[in-house]
């Protein structure tokens, strides 16, 4: 019985795991690995020590070793990712359909909106029929 569990459990791993690489080759992140010191710009962190001649990858190892995490800073403005996952997530789980997608967070939010946030967002639907942005 034991052998069967563990059989059983070890499937299930590798499924997670052939489905995970599955949807890691779908989405490429673009962007730099540095520290949450200096995120995108080590320029203040190299202006502070003008005689240290060092590269952001050799800035980010010191400010790892002196506490600092890693971090993944993106390339892409924030809006444009936004769109790009709001886009993929219209396409796996509404079938491409923004109207369904849009019926759904109103079905699950309508209780949590204010009077201005619905009238907000009928000012974006009248917006959008007249096809202005």
């Amino acid at each position: 019985m034991k052998r069967i569990y563990r059989g059983w459990c070890l499937t299930g791993l590798l499924l997670l795991c052939i489905a995970s690489v599955a949807v890691a080759a779908e989405h490429t992140w673009t962007g730099i690995i540095s520290d949450n010191m200096c995120g995108g710009s080590h320029a203040g962190m190299m202006a502070a020590h003008p005689d240290a001649k060092m590269t952001a990858h050799d800035c980010t190892n010191a400010c790892v070793k002196a506490g600092a995490k890693y971090v993944f800073v993106p390339v892409i403005k924030a809006e444009k990712a936004k769109r790009s996952a709001v886009r993929h997530l219209i396409q796996t789980f509404f079938n491409g359909s923004p109207e369904q997608a849009v019926a759904t967070l109103l079905d699950v939010s309508s209780s949590k909106l204010s009077n201005e946030e619905l009238d907000r967002l009928a000012k974006l639907i009248e917006q959008a029929r007249k096809g202005d942005k």
